[in-house]
């Protein structure tokens, strides 16, 4: 076993017993392209294997975890170097997951990553103009203030990556979405899973 499998068996195999070594594997190769990368342009500034661990594939299963079983269409949105998207897809082979990233060489990027994940897809535009919509919206890089306007439009579920202090603000900028307990992430001082949902009409 490689050092990240070691730490993935030891960090989040705990919170998440239906990762299988074929997903684990899918995560490593991400990892790894990630550190490649990253030498000519900036995906991370977290470089510490264990951090990475947790921070960036721990939180992103959280997100995966958080929305309920079914095939749902997810829109990541900022996608980045790929988070928490790449990881969704990963776990969740029965959604198809699009990866909404502006940058072009970040969207150039997760696409080498994504080419063994086959539900998963990168469109190199801004949210605000995917147009399909999607049953859940994910993120932890895009300010709220342009993610209301598309969840409102497309009347989708959210599931959110947000630190304590933004809970409150979330909340109150985002009023016509009800709000499930936030989810506690498994490492503390990380933040929580933020999840919520329109109301039936």
């Amino acid at each position: 076993m490689s050092q990240f499998s070691d730490l993935v068996a030891e960090h989040l195999a705990p919170h998440f017993p239906g990762l299988t070594a074929g997903q684990i594997a899918l995560l490593e190769a991400h990892y790894t392209l990630m550190m490649r990368w990253n030498q000519r342009i900036n995906l991370t500034a977290i470089t510490d294997l264990e951090e990475v661990v947790k921070r960036h594939y721990g939180e992103s299963l959280a997100v995966a975890a958080a929305i309920p079983a079914g095939e749902w269409r997810i829109v990541d949105a900022g996608s980045g170097a790929g988070f928490p998207g790449v990881p969704v897809a990963i776990a969740r082979p029965e959604c198809p997951v699009v990866l909404v990233e502006v940058d072009i060489r970040k969207g150039v990027f997760i696409k080498e990553t994504t080419i063994d994940v086959p539900n998963a897809r990168v469109k190199s535009e801004r949210l605000s103009t995917y147009e399909p919509g999607c049953d859940w919206l994910v993120s932890r890089a895009l300010h709220r203030q342009e993610l209301i306007p598309y969840a409102d439009k497309h009347r989708c579920s959210v599931a959110l990556l947000v630190s304590d202090d933004q809970i409150a603000g979330t909340k109150a900028d985002w009023k016509a979405m009800t709000w499930a307990e936030p989810v506690a992430l498994p490492w503390a001082g990380q933040g929580v899973v933020l999840v919520g949902s329109y109301a039936a009409v």
